[in-house]
């Protein structure tokens, strides 16, 4: 997309990017000043999943959170998933609601509404892992230096959110385009002529012959990534919340992208080995 064309998209949808921000602003706004029980609305469903998922309970504590006072977890604020549904709602409507054209207003709408329930999902899979792997890994005396409580944490957040957020974009790149008056040679590179396995054909006969098919999947990784890390990082950079704690700040950063390249990466290789294997079968 040139730069006149990216003027008229902004200028024809500036409505509905207004009210994404608008809403990301109030929630960003809203969370760094609420306490549990102002967060009930999101903590109370996701606790009760978290209890359907894995049959453990958890009794709430005002001003305090979710506890669960046997195996010493709480499911507290910083754990609401806000800000993946912050993250959520930024990549739909600022990635998408060009490509709807007439549809935006839906499109905005059911951005906002479709990332209530899936942070609920999402955030109610990633506090099973954080509360059944640290156990694990305390049973076989794991934890080191290195692997920390904490960055062992972070490192489950990451893979289960931005993973989370991988999966979103490509449905959503899908379905903007069936209901999108766009041609479907305007599609994705990496989404053209999907087989049975969820990758395009064209891409998986070039996997063992090139790096274009990894290419092209880093291209649909673009925008996740940039809202993932604007909202983990870059706002609270802008903010300088790094100047409470310079070394902390730096070592979240590494980790996350660390990890954020080690999925990316895994993903180019897992689609180059399915596209040799593709070509075997297609020769023999």
């Amino acid at each position: 997309m040139d730069l006149k064309n990216i003027k008229t998209a902004i200028r024809q949808n500036f409505i509905f990017y207004l009210t994404g921000f608008l809403v990301i602003f109030t929630l960003k706004y809203f969370y760094s000043k609420a306490g549990s029980d102002e967060l009930t609305w999101i903590l109370t469903p996701t606790t009760r999943w978290v209890s359907i998922l894995s049959g453990i309970s958890f009794t709430y504590i005002s001003g305090t959170g979710y506890v669960n006072h046997n195996l010493k977890y709480i499911i507290a604020p910083s754990c609401c998933g806000i800000q993946f549904m912050i993250i959520t709602i930024a990549m739909l409507v600022f990635s998408f609601v060009h490509r709807v054209k007439m549809k935006g207003v839906f499109w905005t709408l059911g951005s906002i509404a479709f990332s209530f329930p899936i942070t609920v999902f999402v955030n109610g899979l990633r506090i099973i892992l954080a509360v059944y792997i640290p156990l694990y890994l305390e049973d076989l005396q794991f934890y080191s230096h290195i692997l920390t409580p904490d960055r062992l944490h972070t490192l489950i957040g990451t893979v289960v959110y931005f993973t989370a957020l991988l999966i979103i974009y490509h449905l959503a790149d899908s379905f903007s385009l069936k209901i999108s008056s766009l041609p479907k040679t305007a599609s994705s590179p990496a989404k053209t002529a999907i087989d049975e396995a969820g990758f395009s054909k064209p891409c998986m006969e070039k996997a063992g012959q090139s790096s274009d098919c990894c290419r092209q999947l880093i291209r649909m990784c673009l925008p996740p990534v940039f809202w993932y890390f604007f909202i983990v990082l870059g706002i609270p950079f802008l903010n300088r919340a790094y100047k409470n704690g310079p070394r902390s700040f730096m070592e979240f950063a590494v980790l996350i992208t660390s990890v954020c390249f080690i999925i990316i990466l895994f993903l180019c290789l897992l689609l180059m080995l399915l596209g040799r294997l593709h070509n075997q079968k297609r020769l023999s």
